[in-house]
Formats: structure tokens, sequence, C-alpha cells
């Protein structure tokens, strides 16, 4: 048997593709749909409050007329482009120039009302919940 030399970096996309066959079963509807020839993906924080489910994407670099977002059979798209660069670069770090990324909604939104803002490099999405999914507290005395 001959000795190989270990890489780390060999087995990290089969890790990265086992992790990610795991997000349905342990993080629910809002697991990420991968489009690999789309380039890095937007780290994004999602949080319920009381009204509504709100999604927090950091896509720096980008402007607003560079971002499209839409939502179709309950699926929030989000996809960008950043305009093409005339510099010529010594060094490039920005993580992407393009993205998409797709994710199921929960049920008991209203994606029909929803409403996005973008400022310093965050676009923030907020999407209503629907009346019979808002819960309300009632306080109850004890006696």
């Amino acid at each position: 048997m001959a000795i190989q030399r270990w890489n780390p970096l060999s087995n990290l996309r089969r890790m990265e593709e086992d992790m990610f066959k795991m997000f349905p079963r342990n993080f629910g509807s809002l697991a990420p749909r991968l489009d690999q020839s789309a380039g890095s993906l937007p780290t994004m924080d999602a949080y319920y409050t009381d009204e509504s489910l709100v999604l927090n994407a950091a896509v720096p670099g980008f402007k607003a007329n560079n971002v499209d977002l839409s939502v179709r059979d309950n699926w929030l798209v989000l996809k960008g482009n950043k305009e093409a660069d005339e510099k010529q670069f010594v060094l490039k770090e920005s993580a992407f120039d393009a993205f998409h990324r797709a994710m199921r909604l929960p049920n008991g939104l209203q994606p029909e009302k929803a409403q996005a803002s973008f400022e310093d490099g965050i676009l923030t999405i907020t999407i209503p919940k629907s009346e019979a999914t808002r819960t309300t507290m009632h306080k109850i005395d004890i006696k």
C-alpha cells in the first residue's frame, strides 16, 4: 500500500455536502438550497418577532440595484451580481461578485406583504405573519 500525504482540504467539499444534507432534518425549512454555479453565498440571519419573520443578508460591496429579491411558490429567491470592475487587481479577496440563494419560507407568512430595506451592505427582509399564526400573550392572574 502506498503512503499518501494527507490534505485536509481534499475532503472539505464532501463534508460540506453532507452538512447541507442534514439541514432540512435539523434546521427546518430555512435551510439553503445551494447553486454552486453562482459562487459563494451571502451569510444570512433569520429570526421571528411577534409580527413577522425577519431575514438579514450580508451583501457587502453590493448596491440595492445589484440585488434582485422575489418570492415564488413559497421560495424566497435572492440574487446579486456586481457590475464589472475595470480595475486591474493586484489582490482581490472579496467573498463573491455574484450569488444566487433560495430558501423555502415557513408556512403562516404573507410574502405578498413583504418589505425590504438595504443599508450598509445589509439587506433586511421583513415578511409579516398571517393573523392565524401570530401569537398573543394573555396574562393569567394567580389566586
